[in-house]
């Protein structure tokens, strides 16, 4: 059995001829998977296991079976590496990032605009906001670079937003959870 990265040559390799499956030879190029990928038979199916895996080693891979009296097999796989995004950056109406956990304290009737940065990611990620668990507001942009931002005006708060939890959440697959930052509104209420 040998694996191939399109375009490129082997990339490793598990010879079982004249041997038993125990004593099968095995071969990892170092320039691709070196030690970190291993060809395991059991349990059964046989599997391609790669620890620690790069965005390089992304792209389309075949995998060739040359069997003793029958036809030569291929497979053709495509792997997609996932890079998740750093976590959110929070920044007022000013541009000040938010350091603390607490948002304000704000004024009764204040409207809050806040805009959560999110570096990163790939593919690139969905940024929304929630407010008390809720969604919000899911509508982002691409910025300069590899920066998303969603902004979120929440106007005339009023005493009911006391406390009120707003997270940031960052996601770009449902294989890791969503990056976030949550702040909790402080506020002076109005007697």
């Amino acid at each position: 059995m040998t694996v191939s990265k399109i375009i490129f040559s082997p990339c490793l390799s598990f010879d079982v001829r004249g041997k038993h499956l125990s004593e099968a030879r095995h071969w990892s190029a170092p320039e691709v998977f070196g030690p970190r990928a291993h060809f395991s038979t059991s349990p059964p199916p046989a599997s391609l296991l790669v620890r620690d895996v790069k965005r390089r080693d992304e792209g389309v891979y075949r995998c060739r079976i040359d069997f003793r009296n029958t036809q030569t097999t291929s497979f053709r796989y495509n792997l997609t590496v996932v890079v998740p995004p750093e976590k959110p950056v929070v920044v007022d109406r000013w541009g000040r990032v938010i350091n603390t956990t607490t948002l304000g304290p704000h004024e009764e009737g204040d409207d809050v605009l806040l805009t959560c940065r999110v570096l990163g990611g790939r593919p690139e990620p969905s940024v929304r906001w929630l407010v008390n668990g809720v969604l919000v507001d899911e509508e982002y942009e691409h910025n300069t670079g590899d920066v998303i931002e969603n902004r979120l005006l929440w106007p005339a708060i009023r005493r009911a937003d006391y406390a009120a939890v707003f997270t940031c959440q960052a996601a770009n697959s449902h294989l890791v959870p969503p990056k976030e930052l949550s702040l909790v509104l402080d506020m002076f209420c109005k007697y």
